[in-house]
């Protein structure tokens, strides 16, 4: 008894699987009867039956599914060639129409092939709308300015409006929901002769900095050279007015050191002394020297109180001489007791 349950279960499963499908979600199912389908053969997720031998059924995955076309050469409006590769995004809209389409082959596979063969075809077709553009449009680096965009919507529009000998995408039952440019590259002959472009162009563009730079650092030369100019005669002025005005003052003291040269003399060595004392200074110096006569063992031998010492004008300045038609003239020494005695 067990044995015929367990029998009889095995009959209801094997039954069971040969009446009965499941269609998933992201499917759609369509049943043939005798090869042949009708918008009722349609059928959605879940759990559906069948007729054994007489139904067959094809399940086609509704998400979307990514063609690739292979690198194509194209020229653009500008007469570039260019390197472009475009994708698709499509998916299975019409499950009964795909079937009529593509339904030939044995397996799902086999139709998914089909129609990526017809929609390649259709693909290849929309990238005729590269000539439409030039090639700094497509590859501009603003995307304000740049018309990719525009190219992509164009070989959309360009696929749903084709027809062919594929036919229309609705005939085909097929839903193209995006398409685009994936790559662009340039010829071998092209990159070359557009390297050389780039390169004329940032030669330009350094030419004219370095213009620019050079014309600006003349400016500049020349303002600091007439701010030197300016400067340097500011200062020539001042120098000769300086210069006058201590001659000026020089010749005052000079009249009135021409009255007693020898007093003169001596007031300014020891000016010299005063300019060099200084309580941890040493100073060693020869008395040959001009001006450190006075401190020779010898210089007051002979001199009475009230003399002034002679003074030695070996090495020195020697004042100018006092003009002959000036009233005051060098006195005698015994006149220069009285007036230089302290």
């Amino acid at each position: 008894m067990r044995r015929i349950i367990v029998i009889a279960l095995i009959v209801v499963a094997f039954l069971g699987f040969m009446v009965t499908y499941t269609v998933r979600f992201t499917e759609k199912a369509v049943v043939t009867t005798f090869g042949s389908a009708t918008e009722s053969s349609v059928k959605g997720a879940g759990l559906r039956f069948k007729i054994p031998y007489i139904q067959s059924v094809t399940k086609y995955d509704t998400r979307a599914r990514y063609l690739e076309t292979a690198q194509e050469t194209h020229q653009t409006a500008d007469n570039s060639q260019t390197l472009v590769t475009a994708y698709m995004i499509w998916s299975v809209d019409d499950p009964l129409q795909f079937f009529k389409s593509f339904g030939a082959g044995e397996t799902e596979k086999d139709h998914y092939r089909a129609a990526e063969v017809a929609l390649l075809t259709k693909l290849r077709s929309a990238l005729s709308e590269v000539s439409r553009f030039t090639f700094g449009e497509i590859m501009s680096p603003d995307e304000k300015s740049s018309k990719l965009s525009s190219l992509e919507a164009n070989m959309l529009r360009t696929i749903e409006q084709s027809s062919g000998t594929e036919g229309t995408l609705k005939e085909l039952g097929v839903k193209v929901a995006a398409v685009g440019i994936n790559r662009i590259g340039l010829p071998t002959n092209t990159t070359r002769t557009v390297f050389a472009r780039m390169n004329a162009e940032r030669k330009n563009l350094a030419d004219k900095a370095i213009s620019e730079g050079e014309a600006e650092a003349n400016s500049l030369t020349s303002s600091a050279e007439s701010d030197k100019k300016k400067i340097e005669s500011f200062a020539d002025r001042l120098a000769l007015d300086i210069r006058r005005q201590g001659e000026i003052e020089a010749a005052e003291w000079l009249k009135q050191m021409r009255t007693n040269p020898r007093l003169a003399v001596f007031l300014r060595n020891m000016e010299l002394f005063r300019a060099f004392n200084g309580s941890r200074t040493t100073l060693v110096f020869p008395t040959s020297m001009p001006g450190l006569g006075v401190v020779r063992p010898d210089a007051l031998m002979g001199l009475k109180p009230g003399d002034i010492p002679a003074p030695d004008l070996s090495g020195l300045m020697e004042l100018p001489a006092a003009k002959p038609d000036q009233s005051s003239s060098a006195q005698p020494a015994s006149s220069n007791r009285s007036g230089g005695g302290r």
